[in-house]
């Protein structure tokens, strides 16, 4: 929109972007005089970087000034002279002493005449870092060492003919918005705002311009819902004390925040560039804007607000209030995408924000394993958060960790090891097979503990029961099992990674619960697959005909929830053709209708062992008959869900449901 052309104005870095070639050979610097605090842009002058570079007389005082009280005088002799300001302790007493600016190792503090001292002027912010005495002309001088900038930090030379726009109302369009992932340097964003989610009122603008040219601020001030441009005046931060050269008065709060983010915070990636002058002064004025912002709102409203906050700045708002944010989502419940409301986006901008308030990982990432209603954070948020943001999610926390010291299976360095027992060099394998992917692998994650249970291919003979055999026993081989235990941020090591079929992208080390998180993954997107028996169980079950859905459903086991009232459990086998053509795919598997109604109707909502498995054994019955073939990993997998059928249920049950369990012996 015509809108463009203020954001692209005031963009803080824009003139250093900008700026011609023939500009960026020079530096422009100011005197440091009795009018320093108030420099116009006629007081601006320039020296090329050669010259600058070349002449010794150009002598570094930022060191000597650092952050002391600093002071110009000038002499009945009109010259100028410059003063640092140090307290001294004399017989119990303070005492203001002074030393010269530029001061050589001879130099000692002396304490001034009073006529001098009356004399001094103070000279206001300013980073001391880009200050030089020019000793050829005997006079302090300011520079900035942005190529292109004007010599004063943070402004820049205004006229109104610069901007084509006439006073009036306009509006911020989602194309004004330049943010993208790969927009600015170091931390990227990993939520990208949508404008559109904002009402078309709410991103409306009164722009209104001074006729007045001048030295301008490129920080603005904020009060209520304007942004004031004020001319500069060294040392002053308020509106009630400047004139304004511009100002945008917003409908909504989002919409300004937004712009702040485009014109100023976007160009920067870490708190620090906000810790001096006039950029803490305007982070100050910004983070309590935000804190009237969230004041008094309830959960829902505060993620609205706080979503316009970038990540790296989140934490002028408290880690702890961030903590309690996520929580409360995820008590509540409330992480759910929506076009117009997207709670998963704000969590997950949320989990970004706190991952920037940490500088030690360890500390972000022993957080997430807080227990949270019987769950860890990290538990909650894996299967909360869905599709592309559940992406974004596992990215973050890989990244998380590969800044942490977990990367280093030390347990000296990370007590937190101790209970893991599982080898780093894991022999994981992972393929995808018609759409499918399979592992040699059942890992699971309870207790702040992933536990990996790996087929290792070796088998051994074992007593077992059947009723076929003489005298009811007889031997079978049954294969060996590994079982491990991983501290969630464990390192294991993938080997072949890049022969490896995954859900997620493996790098050849990664933390034990992105193992979990690509099992987990995969069984649902093999759930998905397996598309007829979920969407027309779920349809009959629960009216509900809708992928997404069935996340929520955990496990299979929830597909049963309404079968009673449909008629007959047997309609939703029929419309799922779970049966269909299973003894032709599988061969050695016969599973009779009624086996299928009793797990069915065993598979019950409390989730437990038993009827998880259950839920898992009708799964993979079902991918039987999708796939029409029994491949290696799917008849393991099938046997391997089959036996934990069986060691999961008591006597009683395998005594009432014979027939069952004898087709379940059959599998194993």
């Amino acid at each position: 929109s015509d809108f463009k052309e203020v954001i692209n104005y005031l963009r803080f870095l824009r003139q250093n972007d900008e700026f011609s070639e023939l500009d960026r050979k020079n530096i422009r610097y100011i005197s440091i005089d009795e009018e320093y605090n108030y420099p116009t842009e006629e007081d601006i002058k320039v020296v090329t970087r050669e010259e600058f570079n070349n002449n010794s007389w150009y002598f570094y005082i930022g060191n000597q000034i650092n952050e002391a009280p600093f002071y110009i005088y000038r002499t009945v002799e009109d010259t100028l002279m410059y003063y640092v300001e140090g307290n001294f302790e004399e017989s119990g007493q303070f005492i203001k002493k002074y030393k010269r600016v530029p001061y050589y190792l001879s130099d000692e503090w002396e304490i001034l005449d009073e006529q001098t001292e009356d004399g001094l002027i103070q000279i206001n912010e300013g980073n001391n870092f880009e200050r030089f005495y020019n000793q050829q002309e005997e006079i302090a001088i300011e520079i900035n060492s942005l190529a292109g900038n004007l010599v004063t930090n943070d402004v820049f030379t205004y006229h109104p003919s610069n901007i084509s726009l006439q006073n009036g109302t306009y509006s911020i369009e989602k194309e004004d918005a330049t943010n993208s992932i790969d927009k600015y340097s170091g931390q990227k964003e990993l939520i990208v705002k949508n404008l559109n989610t904002i009402s078309h009122t709410n991103r409306t603008v009164n722009f209104w311009k001074n006729q007045k040219p001048g030295v301008v601020n490129l920080l603005p001030i904020i009060h209520n819902r304007k942004l004031h441009y004020t001319y500069y005046q060294k040392g002053t931060f308020s509106v009630f004390l400047l004139d304004i050269a511009i100002t945008l008065e917003w409908k909504g709060f989002e919409a300004l925040l937004e712009y702040l983010n485009q014109t100023i915070f976007y160009d920067f990636d870490e708190i620090s560039a906000f810790d001096m002058g006039r950029r803490a002064s305007f982070l100050d004025n910004y983070t309590k804007y935000v804190n009237s912002l969230i004041q008094n709102k309830n959960f829902l409203d505060t993620l609205k607000v706080l979503y316009y906050v970038p990540a790296y700045v989140l934490n002028t708002v408290g880690k702890n209030f961030l903590w309690d944010l996520l929580d409360s989502a995820i008590k509540g419940g409330f992480i759910i995408e929506e076009s117009r409301n997207p709670r998963e986006s704000h969590i997950i901008h949320i989990i970004e924000g706190l991952y920037e308030s940490y500088e030690n990982k360890n500390q972000f990432l022993l957080e997430l394993l807080q227990p949270i209603n019987n769950k860890t954070r990290l538990e909650h948020l894996h299967f909360q958060v869905d599709g592309e943001n559940n992406n974004i999610l596992i990215k973050l926390l890989h990244k998380a960790w590969k800044n942490s010291s977990f990367t280093l299976p030390d347990n000296e360095r990370n007590p937190v090891f101790k209970t893991t027992n599982g080898p780093i060099f894991l022999p994981y394998e992972s393929e995808k097979w018609a759409g499918f992917y399979f592992s040699n692998a059942n890992v699971t994650f309870k207790k702040q503990t992933v536990n990996v249970a790996l087929e290792t291919g070796r088998y051994e003979e074992v007593e077992t029961t059947n009723p076929k055999f003489a005298g009811g026993t007889g031997t079978a081989k049954k294969e060996i099992i590994e079982n491990y235990h991983y501290h969630p941020f464990f390192p294991i090591y993938i080997k072949n990674v890049e022969k490896q079929d995954t859900t997620i992208a493996f790098e050849s080390i990664i933390p034990a619960f992105l193992l979990y998180a690509n099992e987990n993954k995969a069984w649902w997107n093999n759930f998905v697959k397996t598309g007829e028996y979920a969407l027309d169980a779920l349809s009959l079950a629960t009216g509900i005909a809708s992928i997404r859905s069935a996340k929520y459903f955990v496990n299979l086991a929830r597909l049963a929830e309404g079968a009673e009232a449909v008629a007959g459990t047997q309609k939703i086998v029929q419309a799922s053709n779970v049966l269909r053509n299973i003894k032709n795919a599988a061969g050695v598997v016969e599973i009779s209708s009624s086996s299928i109604n009793i797990m069915l109707k065993l598979t019950q909502l409390d989730e437990t062992e038993f009827g998880e498995s259950l839920s898992t054994v009708l799964f993979y019955l079902e991918l039987l008959t999708l796939a029409g073939e029994l491949t290696v990993p799917m008849k393991a997998n099938l046997k391997k869900s089959a036996r934990e059928v069986i060691d999961n249920a008591d006597g009683v049950t395998r005594a009432t449901y014979t027939e069952l369990f004898n087709e379940l012996y059959k599998i194993v």
